[in-house]
């Protein structure tokens, strides 16, 4: 954006009592910034023991942070909270992936995937992140802010067996 400066001096002695203006341009460049990724969540996840894969909507209102910025590709990052695992009414300090048969992943479209281990129960908690391509260049941001997702594998009923 271009801008004229006028700066007018209604006369002095130096230049016998008439008016002085001098103009200059001045330049003005916005530079484009990447703004973050954002996305809302559920809160919680909740499977059966023994249902198989699950697969579902849990990421929504998924955006690159600006109108402007619809090129983007949008990834998801998930990382355990491990002093908050439970599995089979244990609470342990380490990470407790043995409640699933393969870490969690997040499709660009918010659809989460996992697939809880046969006979376990229990609950997990990840940290959530959206990450877009468009770099951090002039002090941009290409993350989001980290969302909690809670995974709950809730127990069922086995029949009793007999030897």
């Amino acid at each position: 954006s271009r801008w004229n400066v006028t700066l007018t001096d209604t006369g002095s002695a130096i230049y016998y009592h008439r008016p002085v203006a001098f103009t200059r341009s001045i330049i003005v460049a916005v530079l484009p910034v990447n703004d973050a990724p954002r996305f809302d969540i559920l809160e919680e996840v909740s499977v059966w023991e023994d249902s198989g894969n699950f697969t579902g909507p849990t990421a929504f209102n998924i955006t690159t942070g600006s109108p402007f910025e619809p090129e983007q590709l949008l990834t998801f990052s998930m990382v355990q909270y491990p002093q908050l695992a439970t599995v089979d009414n244990a609470t342990s300090l380490l990470p407790m992936l043995d409640l699933l048969l393969a870490s969690p992943r997040m499709s660009p479209g918010g659809n989460l995937s996992f697939l809880p281990a046969p006979d376990r129960h229990g609950q997990m908690e990840f940290g959530v992140r959206l990450h877009d391509d468009g770099g951090t260049r002039n002090n941009g941001t290409n993350v989001s802010v980290e969302k909690r997702l809670t995974l709950t594998v809730l127990p069922v009923n086995d029949p009793p067996l007999f030897d």
